[in-house]
């Protein structure tokens, strides 16, 4: 062992005794169940240690437990696989090994409904310990078991059904390899027969903790390395392709110690790796969560944890796109549940008055979870397994967006308005509006699906400004906080001018002169008005304007032919709304004489511009006489 290696078990095994008597001084059983509920737990074990490393749920509904038991078997420790249904009932329970120290490690159903287990023992194989592979049936029957490793220690960490119907293995050996420990891949055929293996490492210590099988057939393995790296130890993220052979690798950490215990493949196409930091965080060691693309550089990373000791063990994405973690937070096992991005959702701490761990949790098919570790706080002597059915409280809605709409409308109108809200647990939600902004629900809206944009109409009979808000509910009643508001003013609405005043002007004139007109009238809402006069003859002045509301209007306009004529005029505001048209004024063009009888007719015989430009001509010369 390193000098460097020796420094860090000295450092951090002094800190672990001195913190967890420091805490267990002042420690009592509780269990703090923020966002969760527990179903049920279940505990296994006799007087002595037995732990639990890792669970599945199993196509029957129930569950299947590996770890390992002092208390029964016929060695120093055997593997332990314990079969239970639903409710955590046992249903079976198998040991394998021999008289020395046999643990297994993870578990994972067959394709054929039976399991396939990896560990390590040491009461079989070639050296000090081996990495021990079995083969169980349904009931738990052994089939075939394999041993891989040499004169020194090796361990199996994790084993994952492949596409080919073989195995991959992910562990470390120090038997084989460059350096005092490398971290070790092997894959081996349906039949535990081995294909083939690789390893990978520097002249120090590293070791491989997790392993998946990527979209391409290659693989992911995620574990520590001594060898390379900032600090005393990196979380090291090693790519294959489907031989072994390494495409890429990565390593995340800093001057301290820092080590990557699980990594899953996300629905992105990338990965998350959960272990722990001591370069980084609030304390001695945080949980650090890392999200990663498909080309293992990364998006993102969380540390959890505060002036303490905090590890982190597994990770699974959850059905939200979220992920949940279990692992230690000194003395007691802790649950985190983060959004996509990594942000907390809720947390949860269960323990009593001595050392409890999680190790592997795991969403159930109902939405909830399921967790396995151990406990010295509970049982029936030493440590026990320890398996927990948890169930997610229902989470309210959460708080709506604020409400996009119209800001200035009228009284009677219908206006538009939409939010929308997500429900972290998934279910439909239904929205209430306070449209007076007085805290009190007027409308309640039918139910959505979580994440949908929802769009109501709305109308205020009387004129104010209003303070909308909006808030969500779930199917279960579980209700957000109000949105923000948005800021209404509605008004009584845009009433048209009045009706103009009769114009004023001759009552009587002559042909070709132009004659000027007078009206006014008021805009009830005070807004500027158009006027448009018509002079009876079949022609308008057009709309004028605008003017103020009250303003007096003149217009001027010139006939051509003898006859009665009816002036009238009406308004509208600069919004549109008009007026009704006024009374007429009578306007009588008498009889003319011979020659302007003449005249008329020749003026009519003319094309339309000459006769514009006559009449423009006529009116002058008649006003200066």
């Amino acid at each position: 062992m390193t000098l460097k290696k020796l420094e860090e078990t000295a450092l951090i095994t002094c800190t672990l005794i001195s913190l967890f008597l420091t805490l267990q001084s002042a420690h009592c059983v509780y269990s703090a169940t923020d966002g969760i509920l527990v179903e049920w737990e279940r505990t296994f074990g006799g007087e002595n240690d037995d732990g639990g490393f890792y669970v599945e749920q199993t196509e029957d509904k129930g569950y299947v437990v590996v770890g390992y038991t002092k208390s029964y078997g016929v060695g120093g420790s055997d593997v332990w696989l314990i079969k239970v249904n639903s409710e955590g009932e046992e249903e079976w329970n198998r040991t394998f090994g021999g008289d020395g120290d046999d643990v297994g490690l993870c578990v994972q159903s067959t394709d054929d409904g039976g399991y396939i287990v990896v560990g390590y023992t040491d009461s079989y194989g070639a050296g000090n310990y081996d990495i021990w592979l079995i083969k169980v049936n349904k009931e738990g029957d052994e089939e075939w078991n394999k041993t891989f490793g040499g004169a020194g220690i090796d361990k199996g960490y994790c084993v994952q059904q492949t596409t080919d119907g073989g195995y991959i293995l992910a562990g470390f050996t120090e038997s084989f390899g460059s350096g005092l420990s490398d971290v070790w891949l092997v894959k081996v055929d349906e039949k535990g027969h081995e294909d083939w293996n690789r390893t990978f490492g520097g002249g120090d210590v590293d070791k491989g903790f997790c392993v998946r099988q990527t979209s391409d057939g290659g693989y992911a393995i995620v574990g520590l390395s001594y060898s390379f790296g900032a600090g005393y130890s990196d979380i090291w993220l090693i790519k294959t392709n489907n031989n072994g052979s390494k495409e890429w690798e990565r390593l995340f950490g800093g001057e301290r110690w820092d080590e990557g215990n699980c990594l899953q493949y996300t629905t992105d196409g990338g990965y998350i790796i959960l272990g722990y930091t001591y370069s980084y965080g609030a304390g001695l060691s945080d949980v650090w969560l890392i999200k990663v693309d498909s080309n293992g550089l990364e998006e993102w990373n969380k540390t959890f944890g505060e002036e303490t000791y905090e590890r982190g063990y597994y990770v699974q994405q959850t059905g939200d796109g979220g992920y949940v973690m279990v692992g230690l937070k000194l003395p007691d096992l802790w649950i985190i549940k983060v959004d996509h991005s990594g942000e907390k959702e809720w947390e949860s701490i269960f323990g009593g008055d001595d050392w409890d761990e999680g190790r592997c949790i795991q969403q159930t098919l109902d939405g909830g979870y399921i967790v396995a570790g151990y406990t010295r706080s509970k049982g029936a002597g030493g440590a026990d397994v320890w398996l927990m059915k948890l169930t997610p409280l229902n989470r309210p809605p959460r708080t709506p967006s604020q409400p996009e709409g119209q800001t200035i409308g009228e009284i009677e109108e219908l206006y538009e308005y939409s939010t929308i809200s997500t429900d972290p647990d998934g279910d439909m939600i239904r929205y209430g509006w306070d449209w007076d902004g007085n805290g009190t629900i007027d409308e309640w809206t039918g139910y959505y699906e979580s994440g949908a944009l929802v769009t109501v109409t709305h109308s205020w009979s009387e004129p104010g400004t209003y303070h909308v808000r909006v808030k969500a509910e779930d199917i279960h009643g579980a209700q957000s906080d109000f949105s923000p508001p948005l800021v209404v003013d509605i008004v009584a609405g845009n009433r048209p001018p009045e009706k103009p005043e009769m114009p004023i002007g001759e009552t009587s004139g002559k042909i070709f002169r132009r004659y000027t007109y007078r009206s006014s009238t008021i805009d009830p809402d005070g807004d500027k008005v158009y006027y448009l006069f018509d002079w009876g003859d079949g022609t308008t002045s057009g709309w004028l304007g605008p003017y103020e509301s009250g303003e007096i209007v003149r217009a001027s306009h010139v006939w051509y032919k003898r006859g009665a004529y009816e002036i009238r005029v009406k308004a509208k505001d600069i919004y549109g709304a008009e007026s009704e048209w006024s009374d007429p004024l009578p306007v009588t063009v008498p009889r003319k004489t011979p020659i302007l009888s003449f005249l008329e007719r020749l003026y009519n015989l003319l094309p339309a511009p000459i006769r514009e430009i006559l009449s423009i001509l006529a009116s002058i010369s008649l006003k200066s006489g």
